[in-house]
């Protein structure tokens, strides 16, 4: 994979409003060589290839020092891992299920959007609340293939998935421990980040998989997520 140009502008349209438009062209060749299964003499060879262009606009609006908006749009690329597209089957990790490849997976297709609202109460102090939603095309989901010796996972394209939710984060600098301006204090900071998110996928039925249902949460996706950290910045 190798990311051949990208160009990013900052239009300052006035002293409030920025308008940040890139985009980058991105060449992907994966390829994957291995000795077929049932006959050894023969080698197989999967190619994923091409030529793919990741666009974005940011929007971000100053109202007073302390008070921004953002609003951001893309467009991003998911590869599938040598795991999901390797065409021979492999000891999955959890409870020893076989599982395998499908060579004939598609890179997935991003469609995002994120509006956010940050607050700077103080210096390195942050307060922000935002929303995202994300259109997929051609997610790369795990599956189930029915076989007479039991239970085989693989991998396939689904015909879309949307993801929706809304994200709290604060951030709190560690300056208050000490009254000294040159304090380490200063450096140090606490942080943390909440979300809650809501995915759908549609799954293409075949005859080969084991669907309970066609229209279910991502595979893998929490509906809610929380994140501490503690940060060091010079």
């Amino acid at each position: 994979m190798a990311t051949i140009c990208g160009l990013t502008f900052v239009l300052q349209v006035s002293s409030n409003l920025e308008i940040i438009p890139a985009i980058r062209l991105e060449y992907g060749d994966q390829s994957i060589k291995n000795r077929n299964q049932t006959q050894p003499t023969k080698l197989d060879l999967n190619i994923i290839k091409g030529l793919e262009y990741m666009p974005s606009l940011a929007l971000k609006y100053t109202v007073k020092e302390q008070n921004v908006f953002r609003l951001v749009g893309s467009r991003t690329v998911t590869r599938p891992k040598f795991s999901e597209s390797a065409p021979f089957q492999y000891v999955a990790d959890f409870a020893g299920i076989t599982a395998q490849g499908n060579p004939e997976l598609l890179n997935g297709i991003n469609y995002n959007a994120d509006f956010r609202y940050e607050w700077y109460p103080a210096k390195a102090d942050l307060i922000a609340v935002g929303g995202f939603y994300k259109y997929l095309q051609n997610p790369i989901e795990k599956t189930m293939i029915a076989t007479a010796s039991g239970q085989l996972q693989s991998f396939g394209n689904a015909k879309s998935a949307q993801v929706a939710g809304v994200e709290l984060e604060i951030s709190k600098n560690l300056g208050f421990f000490s009254k000294k301006e040159n304090s380490i204090w200063n450096d140090f900071a606490l942080a943390l980040n909440l979300s809650y998110m809501f995915t759908e996928v549609k799954i293409n039925p075949t005859a080969s998989t084991v669907n309970t249902n066609n229209n279910r949460p991502l595979e893998g996706a929490s509906p809610f997520l929380a994140n501490v950290s503690f940060k060091y910045e010079k």
